[in-house]
């Protein structure tokens, strides 16, 4: 990471390094990171296919990933945190007249 980079571009920078190695399509990976003040919230979008991988088993590589960023914004003092997006095609293999499950 750069030193003069700003803060939010740091923590997706990050982000972005280790999410397209655990991915089958890189090429697909989307992070957009926003600045809130003392917060950032960096966003993951991924291709369906790599949404379980970027998960992991009990959802212990999103965790792992959420504990990394959670410790590099700890040095400057600033509260990270990582959302994992849904995807547009997600939602339209989805019936629309289904009912939500919860």
């Amino acid at each position: 990471m750069e030193a003069n980079q700003p803060d939010s571009e740091k923590y997706a920078s990050l982000v972005r390094g280790i999410v397209t190695k655990i991915v089958d399509s890189p090429e697909e990976v989307e992070v957009t990171a926003v600045d809130r003040g003392r917060t950032t919230v960096v966003e993951i979008g991924v291709s369906p296919q790599d949404m379980g991988k970027v998960i992991g088993k009990a959802g212990r590589n999103i965790d792992a990933l959420r504990s990394v960023t959670r410790a590099a914004g700890l040095v400057d003092h600033q509260r990270v945190h990582v959302e994992l997006l849904e995807s547009d095609e997600e939602e339209e293999d989805a019936p629309e007249d289904a009912p939500e499950q919860d």
